[in-house]
């Protein structure tokens, strides 16, 4: 209980610019050869404060960032984004209800891949709270052909699956 109000203080006391976050992303997706994983560089974004103690943000990931540790898959994942012209993927968060994200209830929020938006929802789990602020892990599954994207193949043979889980974890601090 103590550590409740200490985070709706925090939150509810911040300016405008007060508060910042850092993503850390990680995917993890199949083929017909193996499974693999991937990371981003981390980000890090503001929270701008809308009603009654909630807050919205946009996330950019560089899709440049991108890494399987492995050259050819990132470079075949590079070009199915179209990064030269589509270099980040976008998220973009409206009304977050920091106690709903305390308690487990999903998160809804607009993943922008390319020139492609979709509602998205996100398992949220792993809550931590102190003084300084809040973290937690978020979780989802995209889809690639739902954002238009074909998923790479080599040779005919090995494809990549059309399922991508992506995990978050997020940690929120003062700036």
């Amino acid at each position: 209980m103590i550590r409740t109000l200490l985070l709706a203080a925090l939150l509810a006391s911040a300016p405008d610019s007060a508060l910042v976050a850092t993503a850390r992303v990680g995917f993890t997706g199949s083929s017909t050869l193996h499974d693999f994983e991937g990371t981003a560089a981390p980000v890090t974004f503001a929270l701008a404060p809308t009603e009654a103690g909630r807050w919205s943000a946009e996330v950019e990931v560089p899709v440049a960032s991108l890494d399987t540790e492995n050259e050819w898959r990132d470079q075949n994942l590079r070009a199915m984004f179209d990064a030269p012209r589509f270099p980040v993927v976008r998220a973009r968060f409206a009304a977050v209800d920091p106690e709903a994200l305390r308690v487990g209830r999903p998160l809804s929020f607009v993943l922008e891949i390319r020139d492609v938006a979709r509602a998205v929802t996100a398992d949220v789990s792993d809550w931590d709270e102190d003084a300084e602020g809040a973290a937690f892990e978020a979780q989802f599954t995209v889809s690639l052909r739902e954002f238009g994207l074909a998923p790479p193949s080599a040779l005919g043979v090995i494809e990549v699956g059309d399922e991508v889980r992506v995990r978050v974890r997020v940690e929120v601090r003062r700036a």
